[in-house]
């Protein structure tokens, strides 16, 4: 996660400020949250993990420099 530059907000909201997006989360930071809000049980994580069906943020930052 580096610096990222950007035009202002193109609009000027007389006393409004604007409030600046943070962006998506990082590749695999929630889905050990969303699989088991799904309905995954624990043993069925481990599964999909040890596949390499999905990844977590660890694993993720293996796979995306």
């Amino acid at each position: 996660s580096g610096k990222l530059t950007m035009p202002r907000f193109p609009l000027d909201f007389f006393g409004t400020p604007v409030v600046e997006s943070m962006g998506g989360p990082c590749l695999g930071q929630d889905t050990t949250d969303v699989l088991r809000e799904s309905g995954f049980s624990e043993a069925e994580l481990r599964c999909l993990f040890a596949r390499h069906i999905v990844v977590d943020k660890e694993g993720a930052s293996k796979i995306v420099p």
